[in-house]
């Protein structure tokens, strides 16, 4: 069984996923704020948070 992603990085999945083409993180975190899966963050928020995610 894989390991669970972090809701930040589930939200972008589900994003990109439904987009069903890349995105650039900046319209990722746009859509997380228009579907309201940003967790209670801005849409720059959620972009700087999903770039400096660690991999």
């Amino acid at each position: 069984m894989g390991a669970e992603l972090s809701p930040l990085l589930e939200a972008a999945r589900q994003i990109l996923i439904e987009a069903k083409q890349p995105m650039h993180v900046n319209d990722i975190a746009a859509e997380a704020v228009r579907t309201h899966r940003n967790q209670q963050m801005s849409a720059d928020e959620f972009a700087s948070s999903l770039s400096d995610y660690p991999l």
